[in-house]
């Protein structure tokens, strides 16, 4: 039984990828978002064709994944199915950083555990190819940087995330909550790192105290902001706590301790700041250089941190309220923090109680149950939680419980991450979005639970075993039962650019828009009128505007003369008007009637109208 009791950790790596790939590969092509589809399969074909995100077309995104996606295109051909297999790819990728990360602190097969248990809870639950998934396999190389990092070669460990963080915010410019954590975390190494001196300064003399006190609370308030869209207890406990707890941890350290000379201090800080920094710098410098060189700056700056402000007006989510989250979450708030007052080592009857209790949560029935979203809340609400218990294992620990010392840089550093990178929650705080700071959760609370002299270890198996049967289960997000239609049967998208797996129904009318477009199309050009960059990509057709969904756009780019202007200006032959039920921005009444007018051939595929110059026969 040696191989049980010293494993290979790279044997273990390759079997937890493999368990990784069989159940990601299994969803991989199932179900779809036509919306997102379209502006990822749009934006990386303008970028193959020479066009640069922000400059030439109103990316949603930082732009740097468009790259990316139009670099597969280019070697697989321009499918819906490779981004989707660009994104399994990079995935693994993550997991393998994750593993990395964890076997810093835990044993190979508690890092084998933490990745599978992340696995199931990522990709499987949620296969759109979106960016967010990129900035949280950033997240964790990153992260798996910084823990090497504190071993040896600090410099070239930091330089290293500094390049994964700076890639991340190429990628969506969520990347700054990474770089956030590492901030913080090199506040804390700073205080760690110091060298007492004989001559001290007087607490209200220290400049650079009062500097790091300013930023810290500076960033706290930033994070405040963010919550301004949803500010309610429960968005309050979720995102404002963590970082406060965090915060707060460094400021009384900080003033705590009876410190050295200013400029030893800001040596130490920088020690660790500028390798990070140069880093940053690299990718981002490369990122930008394309905008700084044709002079379009101005509008990459525009299109990240102004037309973000306006779609956040349009598209936003809620959390759950405070009252069922919190009743969730209780059961393990007190677990984990009486855990370490009970007897140790727990005697035979406790651990089979712990297996029964697996047991039994497994046994219950989950499709759209109460146990399933009892369940979820309490799993979405661990990030304030773990914070909390961090910040009094730091300043107040228990009798016997004091986090060693070579281990909590590790717990700050990992703790703050899942607390900063939970912010990619806001405003839309669907649970898609919790599953994109999963992994880092996970370490967070590994590194604290491990980190424990006194937890009994079959406290965090018994959670992590839970999380894993749960998502094994593969609950229902949703408790509406719907009476199934011959229409929702799940079949392939058969058109060139498709392969994945959608409705029937879907299928069906994208069959029919390709054909009842390619009939009327003289040239490669389309107009669509509006919020549906799907249908530019799935019938192959150029976008002859910046935009890419018109609720976003400019109004005066929607106007009856600008849009008279790009139809005549690129000999538009065909035009889809696309349900103007639900359109935020109604058709102007003398534009419908021009078209009308110029395009007589007319097609109804559902509810969208495609219609042409020429009569089709």
């Amino acid at each position: 039984m040696r191989w049980w009791r010293a494993p290979n950790a790279h044997l273990l790596l390759v079997g937890v990828l493999l368990l990784a790939w069989w159940h990601g590969h299994a969803e991989l092509y199932l179900s779809w978002t036509p919306g997102d589809e379209g502006v990822l399969g749009q934006s990386a074909e303008r970028v193959m064709r020479g066009e640069l995100p922000h400059r030439d077309f109103d990316a949603l995104w930082s732009g740097g994944l468009d790259w990316l996606n139009a670099g597969a295109f280019r070697l697989m051909g321009v499918k819906l199915t490779v981004l989707r297999q660009l994104m399994l790819v990079v995935w693994l990728i993550g997991l393998a950083a994750m593993f990395d990360a964890a076997r810093r602190f835990l044993s190979p097969w508690g890092a084998a555990a933490a990745v599978w248990c992340a696995s199931l809870w990522t990709l499987p639950l949620s296969v759109h190819p979106l960016p967010s998934w990129y900035n949280l396999v950033l997240a964790l190389m990153g992260s798996a940087a910084v823990l090497r990092a504190l071993e040896g070669r600090a410099r070239g460990w930091m330089f290293a995330a500094g390049l994964a963080a700076g890639a991340s915010i190429a990628v969506k410019i969520v990347g700054l909550y990474f770089v956030a954590a590492v901030f913080l975390f090199c506040v804390f190494q700073a205080q760690e790192h110091v060298p007492q001196e004989a001559t001290r300064t007087p607490r209200l003399t220290r400049w650079y105290g009062w500097l790091i006190t300013v930023g810290l609370m500076g960033f706290l308030v930033g994070v405040f902001k963010l919550t301004a869209y949803h500010r309610d207890a429960n968005a309050l406990l979720q995102f404002v706590v963590p970082s406060a707890a965090m915060v707060t941890l460094l400021l009384v350290r900080e003033w705590r301790a009876d410190g050295s000379r200013d400029t030893t201090r800001v040596r130490a800080l920088f020690a660790w700041v500028l390798p990070f920094l140069a880093g940053v710098a690299v990718t981002v410098g490369a990122w930008v250089a394309p905008y700084v060189a044709s002079g379009a700056v101005p509008r990459l700056l525009r299109g990240l941190f102004v037309a973000p402000q306006a779609r956040f007006q349009l598209v936003t989510y809620a959390l759950p309220g405070l009252k069922s989250a919190a009743l969730s979450v209780l059961p393990v708030v007190v677990l984990l923090a009486l855990a370490p007052y009970v007897r140790r080592p727990l005697s035979k009857a406790d651990r089979w109680a712990a297996a029964a209790l697996v047991v039994a949560f497994a046994a219950f029935a989950f499709d759209g149950s109460g146990t399933a979203f009892t369940t979820w809340y309490a799993f979405r609400i661990l990030t304030p939680c773990v914070s909390l218990l961090t910040l009094w294992w730091f300043l107040r620990p228990p009798l016997g419980e004091a986090i060693p010392s070579e281990r909590r840089a590790a717990v700050f550093f990992l703790v703050s991450t899942a607390a900063t990178c939970s912010l990619v929650q806001i405003p839309f705080s669907l649970y898609t979005y919790f599953l994109y700071f999963v992994p880092l959760l996970i370490l967070g609370a590994a590194a604290l639970w491990s980190a424990l002299p006194r937890m009994p270890r079959e406290v965090p198996v018994v959670l992590v075993a839970v999380a894993i049967v749960f998502q094994l289960r593969a609950p229902a997000d949703s408790a509406i039962k719907q009476v199934p239609r011959a229409a929702d049967e799940l079949v392939l998208l058969d058109r060139p650019r498709g392969g994945i797996v959608v409705s029937r129904e879907d299928s069906t009318r994208f069959a029919r828009l390709y054909e009842e477009v390619h009939k009327r199309a003289t040239s490669d050009w389309l107009y669509v009128w509006h919020d549906a960059p799907e249908i530019y990509f799935l019938t192959g057709m150029r976008n002859p505007t910046r935009t890419l969904y018109e609720a976003f756009a400019d109004p005066a780019t929607l106007t009856t003369e600008a849009v008279q202007q790009v139809l005549r200006e690129k000999n538009i032959s065909v035009v889809v008007l696309t349900r103007p039920d639900i359109a935020p921005i109604p058709m102007p009444p003398e534009l419908r009637r021009w078209i009308e007018a110029q395009y007589p051939s007319v097609a109804w595929v559902g509810d969208i109208e495609v219609r042409g110059r020429a009569i089709v026969r």
